[in-house]
């Protein structure tokens, strides 16, 4: 009898323990993904993602950006080339209509130019593209959607191709050549398009 009486007592201290343990340590939650959006008068909606607001250093951010029209009639958007500032995926990207740029710090669309820039785009790396860039005079986007048949000025011909695509930046681009991964601290991430469109997101690194 005495013996099951201390078999009980050590099971309450033991279920006791394990309850702090369950305090103490909460089950870590996963990264929530961020949006932002960014719309003008031609009817186009810049969506730019990012898969959490705090990242880990050594790790990537994940980010993924589209052009929709929000429209249902199809919609033909002629080229401005109303960028503002320099936007870019990449040398391999000249089709999409639409490029990121990144900030150290934190800032607004009403002053991210005052932020110092870092180079997502290695400035001596040759590159292989697997579709040849082409300009183009118009994006005729179906209704409701983020995919558009492109006018190429090559023969006047057409191509019909999805306006998203993501990209991964676990680092920046120096003068010299020489690649830095993300640094502890935050960063601003602002997407814009060649109608001027503007969307903005931020990210710390810890």
């Amino acid at each position: 009898m005495v013996a099951y009486e201390r078999f009980v007592l050590l099971a309450i201290l033991a279920t006791g323990v394990l309850g702090v343990a369950v305090l103490l340590f909460p089950a870590q939650k996963e990264a929530e993904p961020l949006s932002a959006t960014g719309s003008g008068s031609s009817g186009l909606v810049l969506n730019l993602s990012i898969n959490g607001s705090s990242i880990a250093e050594g790790h990537g951010v994940e980010v993924h950006i589209s052009e929709t029209n929000s429209l249902s009639s199809m919609n033909n958007v002629t080229t401005s080339q109303n960028w503002g500032t320099n936007f870019s995926l990449g040398r391999c990207s000249a089709d999409y209509p639409f490029g990121i740029a990144l900030f150290k710090g934190h800032y607004t669309l009403q002053n991210f130019m005052e932020g110092e820039r870092v180079s997502l785009q290695s400035p001596v790396q040759n590159y292989l593209c697997v579709r040849p860039p082409f300009s183009t005079s118009y994006y005729h986007f179906l209704p409701k959607s983020d995919t558009a048949v492109v006018q190429v000025d090559m023969g006047n011909q057409t191509v019909t191709l999805p306006m998203g695509t993501s990209i991964s930046i676990t680092g920046y681009w120096t003068a010299e050549g020489s690649f830095t991964p993300l640094q502890h601290g935050t960063y601003t991430l602002v997407a814009g398009d060649e109608w001027g469109t503007l969307a903005l997101l931020h990210f710390i690194v810890n």
